[in-house]
């Protein structure tokens, strides 16, 4: 609760500086303007007075009483309108003020909003990244604490060892990857066959498939072309691919199609659990994982940078699932002007 009030005070503090900074400004240019027009209108108020007094025969010499007049109602005339602007200026700077704390809230919200989910993306990496860095060093502890061990009790220790060291590896190259993504920069988009690519991944993947004992059904249309990076489609396929094996129990069955109408599609489908329907749209976000019982295979990152690979390519990426009948992830692509 500490936390949020500090963060709440810090955003309201940055914005009445900002919203002070905009009504500063407007200030300044109020005030430029106020004395322009009050000088153009002073030099005018005596020729007004002169005009509304003797309309256009004006005598050329003023008698003291006429002269007294006139120069009362010119002090009259110059107070009066200087007044009224204050007054305008005055209630200008409030109107101003307000829109200006209004747009200063607007022009935060997106960088409060960015570093909010900088904040939870590091808080969820550490805890990731702690995981198997506490495992390493209790296996580690454990065998500085017995000298009395056998060979077989150290090759425990070293492929536990070896096994967290891999999935910090396979987390700190996915967190590389999002970083990458999130900035923007990559590879210049060229125009690549996406059918080769996913039909060269499959190929890769099919004695993990034998392994798993899945099924695979493919129907890939030739000579299907996008402006892609071809790297980063291959990872994006490794990461569909791989979480249906993941999520297909025995016998089930992997389907791989490749479409080019209405537009380039890479479409996924498996015969595994599936995602209930209120996890559905929270399955891209990172460090999500939909299902409890395979917490500890990864990190909840795959898809996250699945989708974050489709907004590169101007595409994206949708999911159709039900409990117990599998899902179904449709990536689409703009069309290709080859």
């Amino acid at each position: 609760m500490k936390v949020f009030f500090n963060k709440f005070a810090q955003f309201t503090k940055t914005r009445l500086i900002l919203s002070g900074w905009y009504a500063l400004i407007l200030f300044l240019i109020l005030l430029a303007f106020s004395v322009v027009l009050s000088v153009t209108y002073d030099n005018d108020v005596t020729r007004i007075v002169l005009k509304q007094d003797f309309g256009n025969h004006v005598p050329r010499i003023l008698s003291k009483v006429e002269l007294r007049l006139v120069l009362a109602q010119v002090r009259e005339l110059r107070s009066t309108s200087r007044l009224d602007i204050i007054i305008i200026d005055l209630i200008t700077i409030f109107i101003g003020a307000v829109l200006s704390y209004f747009l200063a809230g607007k022009t935060l919200q997106p960088i409060q909003k960015n570093m909010e989910g900088q904040k939870l993306f590091i808080a969820d990496a550490s805890h990731e990244l702690k995981s198997p860095v506490t495992t390493i060093q209790s296996a580690c502890e454990v065998v500085l604490r017995s000298p009395k061990k056998t060979k077989e009790d150290y090759r425990k220790v070293v492929e536990q060892v070896h096994e967290q060291s891999l999935r910090l590896g396979r987390l700190i190259n996915d967190l590389l990857s999002l970083s990458v993504l999130d900035t923007g920069k990559g590879k210049l988009l060229k125009v690549c066959s996406l059918s080769h690519t996913v039909e060269k991944e499959v190929e890769a993947i099919m004695p993990v498939l034998k392994k798993s004992k899945l099924i695979l059904e493919k129907s890939i249309e030739p000579k299907v072309f996008i402006n892609g990076d071809i790297g980063k489609l291959q990872q994006l396929i490794v990461i569909l691919l791989d979480n249906a094996v993941k999520f297909t129990p025995v016998d089930g069955k992997v389907t791989v199609k490749v479409i080019s109408k209405p537009q380039p599609q890479i479409i996924v489908k498996d015969t595994g659990v599936g995602i209930a329907p209120e996890e559905q749209g929270a399955i891209f976000t990172r460090f999500y994982q939909a299902d409890d019982s395979h917490i500890g295979s990864g990190a909840g990152l795959g898809l996250a940078i699945a989708q974050s690979i489709m907004k590169l390519h101007k595409g994206k990426i949708s999911v159709i699932s039900d409990l117990g009948s599998g899902s179904a992830f449709t990536c689409t692509f703009p069309k290709s002007n080859v």
